[in-house]
Formats: structure tokens, C-alpha cells, sequence
């Protein structure tokens, strides 16, 4: 790889009061505590629990047909997409919101829906991942679990929540190229169309906490764009490297997010970090005036 393709930017977390601890260090041996996403919100918040129903295959064909490649497309990131009901000729009262961990390096994985409830407004939906045992027999294949949940009397103001109490983030978001709460970093312009960014963080990371939740590209309609995150030996760097190459002439977005914990600095509302990179396209005498 060229050296020069490669942009190191140095991300200053320790300076932010409230140090994410999913970039910076572990909390040990914190355990797995599903009923803080299932628990009852304190009282005066109205809350109604709802009864989620998980679409098998055969259903998903039925219903999403002639949007297979789309949902294809979906499946391949960590996240949710909520269904536009008018777009996709659903009916008015449904709700339905595709679930996806995103790469995995065998079968066995699954995804459990422990709860939907409709909390002031938005729905949350809190999810559990299956994975194999040790005595499973899994295929040494990648894999893509997700699933489709539909849901009545919710909203489209979704919220998805895992067990260790992450917020996954939409497949789709157009609004986040834009939005007050993302610190930016200087654009880059006229970048390759196959151009890999290394990430360098001040504090050592955990590869867990490294995923398409926590870096992750954007193009210019807000969708996900696949990219391929590989944590350097010094537990320090991240290269972000995309699947396929990007498209010339196209504007593309690169987070770095700051993961959930169970420490939360109120005061800091900045989400992380968002740097715009404009891929080089060919100039044409017509281009020119």
C-alpha cells in the first residue's frame, strides 16, 4: 500500500472530560445486565409494551420481493432500517424495522428480540445476539445474520438497543451528514476511488469495541458504504479500507463515534468525529467554463 494514499489524523480523546470507556479501557469483568435494557422507565413516563413479531424467510419474500437487492445491500452493516410504509406499499398501521449485526466468520449467530416498547413517543427495541457454543457445528462461512420485526401502535422513531446497552446506528441517515453534534475534521479532496484512511487514537483501543457501529462511511444520501476496519498491532490505529471501490466525483463521509457506556458525561453531547472526502473524478472540456 502507498504511503501516500494514507491520511493519519490523531483523534484527542483524553481531552474530552468523560472519556469513552469502550475507547479507552475495560471495564473488568462488568457483566452482561439484560434487564437495564428491559427495565421500566421511572414513573410519569408513559411507556406501553408492544408485541414485536419476527418475519421468517418465506414471509420477508413475500413481503419485500421486489426489494431483495436492497435488503441484500442492508444486511452487510451493523444497524437498522425502518421501512418507509408508502415506498414499500406496507400497510399504514406497521411498523417494520430490518435488525443486522453485520459480518460474522461462521454460522450460528442469530438475533433475539427481547422487548419492543413505546416509551414517550419511541419505540425501543432491545435485541440479544445468539452465538454458537463450543459444541456447536458451525460453517466456516461469512455470514450476515439479521432479521425484520414488525410491530403495531409504535412509531417510526426507533431506537435499537443491544445488551451490552449499545445504540446501534441506522443503515440510512441522511440527517447525520449535517447534524450540530459531530465534531469535523478538514475535508479531503480528490482522494483515490480504492483510498484506505488510518486512524490513529492517542490512547490504546479494544478490538471489540472497533465495529461499523463505532467507524463507518456514509455516502452523500446517507446510506452505509461497506469498508473493511482493521485494528493496527499497537492497538492505537484503525484502517478503514472500503469493499468496493468508491465511485469518482462522489462525496463521502467517514464517523468515528463514541460508543455508549455505562458512565455517561450529560454535559458532552458531541457524538465523535466526521470528516467529508470527495473522490477524484475525470474533467471534461464541457466540465470546464
Amino acid at each position: 500500500m502507498n504511503r501516500k494514499n494514507i491520511l493519519i489524523f490523531t483523534l484527542i480523546i483524553s481531552a474530552i472530560s468523560a472519556v469513552p470507556a469502550n475507547f479507552v479501557k475495560a471495564q473488568e469483568d462488568q457483566p452482561k445486565v439484560i434487564s437495564a435494557i428491559c427495565s421500566k422507565p421511572p414513573q410519569g413516563i408513559t411507556t406501553n409494551e408492544l408485541k414485536p413479531y419476527v418475519l421468517n424467510e418465506k414471509e420477508i419474500a413475500n413481503v419485500f420481493g421486489n426489494y431483495s437487492n436492497e435488503i441484500e445491500k442492508l444486511k452487510l452493516h451493523s444497524g437498522y432500517y425502518v421501512f418507509d410504509n408508502e415506498k414499500y406499499g406496507l400497510e399504514a398501521s406497521d411498523i417494520y424495522v430490518l435488525i443486522s449485526l453485520g459480518k460474522r466468520n461462521s454460522t450460528g449467530y442469530g438475533i433475539n428480540v427481547a422487548s419492543v416498547e413505546d416509551v414517550e413517543g419511541i419505540s425501543k427495541i432491545a435485541i440479544q445476539e445468539t452465538k454458537p457454543s463450543s459444541n456447536d457445528m458451525v460453517g466456516e462461512s461469512i455470514t450476515y445474520p439479521y432479521i425484520i420485526v414488525k410491530f403495531q401502535q409504535g412509531t417510526q422513531n426507533v431506537k435499537v438497543i443491544t445488551e451490552s446497552e449499545t445504540e446501534l446506528s441506522p443503515l440510512v441517515n441522511s440527517s447525520e451528514l449535517q447534524e450540530q453534534n459531530w465534531t469535523d475534521i478538514q475535508a479531503r479532496l480528490n482522494v483515490p476511488i480504492n483510498k484506505e484512511w488510518l486512524i490513529t487514537f492517542k490512547n490504546n483501543i479494544l478490538k471489540e469495541n472497533i465495529s461499523d457501529d463505532t467507524i463507518y462511511v456514509r455516502d452523500s444520501r446517507g446510506y452505509k458504504v461497506a469498508v473493511d476496519l482493521t485494528v493496527g498491532d499497537d492497538n492505537k490505529t484503525v484502517k478503514v479500507t472500503p469493499a468496493d471501490k468508491y465511485e469518482e466525483g462522489q462525496t463521502y463521509y467517514l464517523f468515528v463515534s463514541k460508543t455508549t457506556n455505562s458512565q455517561k458525561d450529560s454535559t458532552n453531547k458531541i457524538k465523535g468525529y466526521r470528516m467529508a472526502f470527495n473522490i477524484l473524478g475525470d474533467v471534461t472540456i464541457g466540465d470546464v467554463e
